[in-house]
């Protein structure tokens, strides 16, 4: 549009579209669409909050790249050329006004019930709140991108807010109007909400999302304005958040809180070491520590595994098998999946290819179509079909070929194997000593302490295996998802669990070693954590294979992990392993990964988090093997799928550091064996952790399994 006025010509871009709502739905141009959304700051680790376009032009990009298609303004209207950016490139825009007073509540000395609307609520701030939203309104009403209207940010609810509203609805009816702090009462005041289009929550647990729509009676369209708190290694309930969004046609979606960590880049350390501070570092009060390192991407844009998360839990489709073939979804609002997705598939055994191929499908938006495929009849190995879906036509930012989404069909799956048990026997010697158990084969020599229940040597083919003590495992170094859990965990002991071994004795079974011993996980002054029945067997080609009987004390909190933890001599640095990878996983974090066989090294498994926390686990593994430069390897194997972590830190060392600059490496490899890990979830601001994903099991038993040897010749590879 050129707008001309005497001599002065503007030129403004124009989009023609309608928003609306019907039935509790909300539409865009008569259909139902669904925010796949992110909060975004102005934010740069150089520039601070002074940001260019081109800096702005990065973010979008690398959002478009994740299929993200809304952005919230948090928590103020963005400079007018980044709106029209957004119209440019086509994002929905939640247009939020520069009203924000949560951190005031605390200066009353109160509560979010108590004194959460008092800043609002008085009469000095009346005509400023009002005049902010008036002039967020005003100055972009011609943006097409802004669907919806936002008052501001958690600033409690107020006569102000219901006259701002009012005054917003009869300036622009066009435009839906949202403003989730009317969700607060505070005092004798009581919420006129009518002018509101949606009902939106902050970080709402998922039983309370199924509440809102089973409540009788007409409801406003439900958002999420903020959900799936993205700080440091998570978040991980971005999966179970998007079956509800699907599940119900009134749930519009959500934004992700947030985009981007906020840190000072500082320069190098003399190592080489990039430098990012935080709150605190600066000598500085108040501050809010590393609240602030809570987004999708490092500030230096690199993407955390979270966003890659993100973009595979809102890829552009959805696949289920049918007899002879897939039924594909379109998960898209608008396009027909022909026209914007081309799909290749691979069908694998065991991780090795046995065909692929690629096909186009029609399918309408929010249908679905059958897709036949030749999927062979297998009755052994691990087999799977790996669909990916790639873009079709150039885009601004994306090209033809540019991978969306993908996702793993299980064809065939089969229990993990453990090596036979009892291993290999032979001519074995076993000395027991007062502390110590001695068991020598032809080419092997392992040291069992008595006082801790687990090997303390390792030798074999005269590689040492272990650098120091083998460990039970029942700590993690926190991640901020674990802020609020972790005081519970100390509380009871599990930072600083011992073992006390009540019976151990040792005995030859036919040409087997078999130690066996009762022990408890406890701490000082506080009741056993887990009583455990051990039996260790040790075959002559030194191959050893434990099964732990486990009880958990159920009135203590669930657990972190438990496993047992390998301290491994320089040298390690090959992996191997079958599970879910390449990406790291847990158990409610891992629809960016996939099954898979994978080779890599140990240093390409550490998630550098700039607060130091637990990293690079891998879920869902049928084995894991180390090996070195000369052949040697160990590789531990389970009848249980587990899960592994491969380090050059110990969880001590990533607990007690504050920047990952500041981190010293272990002289050797650290190798957690865990049973089981809790999940992730995103409780550093969110819900509490789904109890599914809580590791709490009353009894269990763990069975694994250590061979080690050479390439050539080694008893199993």
């Amino acid at each position: 549009l050129l707008i001309k006025a005497g001599e002065e010509y503007i030129l403004h871009g124009v989009g023609i579209r309608e928003i609306t709502i019907r039935d509790g739905v909300i539409l865009l141009n008569g259909r139902p669409i669904k925010f796949r959304g992110v909060n975004r700051h102005d934010s740069d680790p150089f520039t601070g909050a002074a940001v260019t376009p081109a800096q702005a032009l990065r973010d979008l990009a690398l959002m478009k790249g994740h299929n993200i298609n809304a952005i919230r303004t948090s928590h103020y209207p963005n400079a007018p050329w980044f709106i029209q950016l957004c119209d440019q490139y086509g994002f929905y825009l939640i247009d939020e006004a520069d009203v924000e007073s949560h951190g005031a509540v605390t200066i009353y000395g109160g509560s979010m019930d108590a004194t959460y609307g008092l800043v609002a609520q008085n009469p000095i701030y009346h005509d400023a709140i009002i005049d902010r939203v008036q002039r967020c309104v005003i100055r972009d009403k011609n943006s097409p991108s802004v669907v919806m209207w936002s008052m501001g940010n958690e600033s409690g609810y107020s006569r102000a807010f219901e006259e701002a509203g009012r005054w917003v609805k009869a300036y622009d009816p066009t435009r839906l109007l949202h403003y989730q702090g009317s969700t607060h009462e505070t005092g004798d005041h009581k919420n006129d909400c009518s002018m509101l289009d949606v009902y939106s929550l902050m970080y709402a647990t998922l039983d309370s999302i199924h509440d809102y729509f089973a409540r009788p009676g007409d409801k406003k369209p439900y958002i999420l304005c903020e959900y799936s708190h993205a700080m440091g290694n998570g978040p991980g309930d971005l999966e179970d958040y998007f079956e509800l969004i699907q599940q119900y046609d009134g749930f519009a979606g959500g934004f992700i809180w947030e985009w981007c960590d906020h840190a000072v880049y500082m320069g190098m350390t003399p190592e080489g070491r990039e430098k990012y501070y935080y709150g605190g570092d600066f000598g500085e009060f108040p501050h809010d520590g590393n609240f602030c390192m809570d987004g999708l991407v490092y500030p230096d844009r690199v993407p955390h595994t979270g966003l890659m998360e993100y973009k595979n839990v809102i890829r552009p489709a959805r696949a289920e098998l049918e007899k002879g073939g897939v039924r594909i979804t379109n998960m898209l609002d608008f396009t027909d999946l022909f026209d914007h997705v081309f799909m290749g598939y691979e069908i694998t055994k065991d991780g090795n290819s046995i065909t692929n191929g690629a096909f186009d499908v029609h399918a309408a938006p929010h249908e679905s179509a059958f897709v036949p495929i030749d999927l062979p009849g297998v009755n052994a190995g691990n087999c799977y079909l790996n669909l990916i879906y790639r873009q079709k036509p150039d885009r601004p930012f994306t090209m033809t070929g540019h991978i969306l989404g993908y996702e793993q069909l299980v064809l065939h799956e089969e229990k993990p194997v453990m090596p036979p048990q009892p291993a290999q026997p032979g001519a074995i010697r076993i000395i027991d000593r007062e502390a110590f158990i001695d068991i020598e084969g032809p080419d092997f020599y392992h040291v069992f302490d008595k006082r801790a229940g687990v090997f303390s040597e390792m030798t074999c083919q005269n590689n040492a295996v272990l650098h120091a003590p083998m460990q039970y495992n029942i700590w993690r170094a926190p991640t901020d998802n674990d802020r609020r859990i972790r005081p519970t965990w100390e509380a009871a002991g599990y930072d600083r669990a011992v073992i006390k071994v009540y019976t151990a004795e040792a005995r030859d079974e036919d040409g087997l070693a078999v130690v066996q011993c009762h022990l408890g996980i406890l701490a000082v002054h506080i009741q056993k954590i887990i009583d455990i029945k051990a039996v260790w067997t040790v075959g002559a080609d030194g191959s050893i294979a434990v099964r732990l009987d486990c009880e958990k004390d159920q009135n203590l909190p669930w657990l972190p992990r438990f496993g047992i933890r390998l301290f491994l001599p320089e040298g390690f640095d090959a992996v191997e392993y079958f599970g879910y990878g390449a990406n790291e996983s847990y158990i409610d974090k891992r629809r960016s990964s996939f099954r898979s066989l994978f080779k890599t090294h140990v240093d390409a498994l550490h998630e550098d988090y700039i607060r130091p926390q637990e990293n690079g686990s891998h879920f869902g593994c049928d084995y894991v093997r180390l090996s070195k430069g000369n052949g040697f390897f160990i590789k531990a194997a389970s009848d249980q799928c587990f899960s592994f972590n491969a380090s050059r830190y110990t969880q001590e060392e990533l607990a007690s550091k504050r920047h990952n600059f500041e981190l010293e490496k272990y002289n050797g490899v650290v190798l957690c064996l865990d049973y089981a890990q809790s999940g992730l979830g995103s409780n550093s601001c969110g819900p509490e952790l789904l109890e599914k994903y809580r590791f709490n099991e009353k009894t269990f038993t763990c069975n694994l399994s250590l061979v080690m040897g050479r390439d050539n010749g080694s008893p199993l590879k």
